[in-house]
């Protein structure tokens, strides 16, 4: 998403982009022209854009359990052909978000 310099984006302008960015993604994985690597790696670039959604909207806070998940973003091995290397790095983080989600629902 390409942003102008003169112009910084508002909330509502970054979630609507953020909305067609997603159709999109869910278009293309469905289409003959997708393929699953191209699919993942836009929905990761769905998953950082959420992530970082409080540098748009001031009343939401940032999540220091999801900007760990950044971190793991950046080290994840998503510019390589090995699916299967990026799969299993996906299935950790679900496994921590699973752990997390359990925690913070015990402590609600």
């Amino acid at each position: 998403m390409t942003q102008d310099p003169v112009h910084e984006q508002t909330a509502e302008e970054h979630v609507f982009e953020l909305a067609g960015f997603i159709l999109n993604c869910a278009e293309m994985a469905l289409s003959p022209r997708g393929n699953p690597r191209y699919s993942a790696l836009r929905f990761l670039s769905i998953l950082r854009q959420l992530i970082e959604l409080p540098e748009y909207v001031e009343s939401l806070k940032e999540d220091a359990f999801l900007r760990l998940v950044l971190d793991e973003l950046d080290e994840m091995p998503i510019e390589r052909d090995d699916l299967e290397a990026t799969r299993r790095s996906i299935q950790e983080i679900l496994l921590r978000f699973a752990e997390e989600a359990s925690r913070r629902i015990s402590s609600s």
